[in-house]
């Protein structure tokens, strides 16, 4: 009797198991906590924005001009115009929160064809940011970097003479 009472246990366990396996599967494939679908956002400036539920994001690795200085202008209404092209997708790395309380990501942007747009970089890429190497925030420093040297050796944004 302990027999089958031990196989009969086992296999309840068993399809518990497979239960749950199956169960966050479909959860996992239907919730993706750095995926926002359709998000309410505002962009504050070139690397800052707020969204609902969220909060202010500041943009792990760049910096851009701030209100008032030159290229403000330009850094924010680019920042506007990439973050209108698809459904904005938040990356973290080591530090999700800086001293302001501020989350910080890597921002990327899904359009239509499933094509990601690295929103980070493209600010770089354009001129209208520079890097800034924050340890332990570096996953995507040396892309980061080679976009900035393109933008000053073409003389893009700020970089133009």
């Amino acid at each position: 009797m302990a027999a089958g009472y031990s196989k009969r246990n086992r296999l309840r366990w068993l399809l518990v198991a497979v239960f749950l396996f199956a169960a966050l599967g479909l959860i996992s494939s239907r919730l993706d906590l750095n995926r926002l679908w359709g998000a309410d956002y505002e962009v504050l400036d070139g690397d800052t924005i707020w969204m609902k539920d969220r909060g202010k994001i500041r943009y792990i690795g760049i910096d851009t001009a701030e209100y008032g200085e030159l290229y403000y202008d330009e850094a924010t209404g680019y920042n506007e115009a990439l973050l209108a092209r698809g459904d904005i997708v938040l990356e973290f790395d080591v530090e999700t929160r800086d001293k302001y309380g501020r989350l910080l990501a890597y921002v990327f942007i899904e359009e239509d064809e499933g094509k990601r747009v690295f929103v980070n970089e493209e600010m770089v890429r354009a001129g209208l940011a520079t890097t800034l190497d924050i340890p332990p925030n570096r996953k995507y420093r040396d892309r980061l970097a080679d976009a900035e040297e393109k933008a000053q050796e073409e003389g893009l944004g700020i970089w133009a003479e």
